[in-house]
């Protein structure tokens, strides 16, 4: 989802620092906000067959898209050491 630019937001409202999290997932071009629930400490998205009707007239948030991914690809390793990088450093600042 993430990767299709949907905000997963998965941080516990009652954890986040400086009450950030919306706990969450939505798409930034969307006025969707599908809100999480819990299960102990799991977050999770409630979910249903929808009815004819919910197909016809709710808004659809596409999730992910048909690009097949490899979760093993070193592009994710290399895209989060890209990251790290450009994190200033306390004697940067």
């Amino acid at each position: 989802m993430r990767a299709n630019g949907i905000v997963v937001d998965d941080v516990l409202m009652h954890l986040a620092p400086n009450d950030q999290s919306t706990h969450s997932i939505y798409g930034l071009d969307e006025e969707v906000r599908l809100h999480l629930k819990l299960h102990g400490c799991l977050s999770y998205l409630p979910t249903h067959l929808p009815t004819q009707e919910e197909i016809e007239s709710k808004t659809w948030l596409i999730l992910t898209n048909e690009i097949e991914r490899d979760p093993y690809a070193s592009i994710f390793a290399e895209s989060e050491e890209i990251a790290k990088s450009n994190i200033p450093t306390p004697q940067q600042e």
